[in-house]
């Protein structure tokens, strides 16, 4: 049920936690929230704007692209006959012992690396969660001191289930400044890009 704000439709406000020591909330956490009640999509592109640093978020829908600009995260998705927009915007609510331990060593995943790509041949995680955590080892030769990545971008070009972690490679694709945009490829075939930035300590 959707109750009108303006001329938006507000789907519901919601509290999420944050990943391991993270001052905020990571943007697979936010993904996974977003896509929760898409049966389906043909198309999907995913923005995050700003990061939050709180626990809350409300989250709006709208039938059609059009998305309020001083949202924190964008979600624009199409089906058979409709183009739809999630957009997401902070709350107050913050509760830093609302967390979730994420451990993100290497040693926890199947890997085949190579100059510009790697092969997932096992992960304790889902999709989303596999292809973030190691597109950061894929970039990690491009880090600089006192800097970390941040996921701020995905798009996908058909539907991809959350459970696949198989047959996953990403493969480097093009810097622009300080943006960084990686393929992924499940079983030799092109399904999207996705893309992080770089950003100096200290955050939030």
């Amino acid at each position: 049920m959707y109750l009108s704000v303006g001329e938006k439709m507000i789907e519901n406000t919601t509290i999420l936690p944050k990943l391991g020591s993270r001052s905020y909330i990571q943007g697979t956490t936010l993904f996974e929230e977003l896509i929760r009640d898409i049966g389906h999509y043909d198309t999907l592109e995913f923005h995050i704007k700003k990061p939050i640093f709180s626990n809350e978020v409300a989250i709006y829908h709208v039938d059609s692209w059009d998305a309020s600009s001083d949202s924190n995260a964008l979600l624009f998705y199409e089906d058979l006959t409709n183009k739809h927009c999630k957009f997401v915007s902070e709350g107050d609510y913050k509760d830093e012992s609302l967390r979730i331990a994420f451990d993100e060593a290497e040693s926890l995943f199947g890997l085949e690396k190579f100059a510009d790509k790697i092969e997932i041949h096992k992960s304790p995680y889902n999709f989303i969660k596999t292809i973030v955590v190691i597109n950061k080892i894929l970039l990690s030769k491009y880090l600089i001191e006192d800097f970390f990545y941040l996921f701020v971008y995905l798009k996908l070009d058909e539907h991809v289930f959350p459970e696949i972690v198989e047959r996953v490679t990403l493969k480097e694709n093009r810097r622009i400044g300080g943006y960084f945009y990686t393929d992924i490829f499940i079983s030799e075939k092109k399904v999207g890009t996705m893309g992080f930035k770089m950003q100096k300590f200290p955050f939030g």
